[in-house]
Parts: structure tokens; sequence; C-alpha cells
């Protein structure tokens, strides 16, 4: 399964009630796509090999949002202000990592 349906999936699963679980989904699906690409990292890759894994979470949250605004779905406007890129390239020490792969 790629990753986007992960995501699409367990969005689509939860059920929400509250803020608080929406913020739960957020934290949730970023931990998904930590735990898509952490594992692909390697001691001997290269940053342009780093960076490449990255653009492919990157492009896959995307995706995965697209399927949610086909479906309409009720908070898509909401989500769409937290992509995984944001969080992601909010810790200086990744995207110090992530730009030198560039």
């Amino acid at each position: 399964m790629f990753l986007d349906d992960q995501l699409y999936i367990w969005t689509k699963s939860k059920v929400l009630e509250h803020p608080k679980d929406f913020q739960s989904l957020v934290n949730e699906l970023y931990r998904i796509c930590e735990d898509w690409y952490k594992p692909k990292l390697e001691v001997n890759m290269t940053y342009k090999e780093g960076k490449i894994l990255i653009d492919k979470v990157f492009w896959f949250w995307n995706s995965f949002i697209k399927k949610l605004e086909k479906d309409n779905w009720y908070l898509i406007d909401i989500l769409k202000k937290y992509p995984y890129e944001k969080e992601f390239m909010s810790n200086p020490n990744l995207k110090e990592i992530y730009d030198k792969g560039k």
C-alpha cells in the first residue's frame, strides 16, 4: 500500500468529535509519514538520495490531500493548513539536511 493510501484510509476511519481529535489526527498522520520514511534512511545514503526520499513523502501527502478534496471531506480546508512539508521544514536540523541534498 502506498503512503497516500495509508493516510487516506487512516483519516477516513477516524471519528472526530472534538477539536482535540483533529489535532490528534494530524499528529498521527505525521507519525505515519515518519514511520514510512525513517526505515528507508540508510547511513551510507547521500544527502541527495535522502532528499529524494523526503520529496516522495511530500508528494504522497499532496496526493492524499487531493483524494480528500475529491471526496469533499468536511475538514479538508483545515487539514490543508498543516502540510507535512511545513512540519518537516520547521525543524532546523531536518531542514538543513534536506537543503544539503539540493
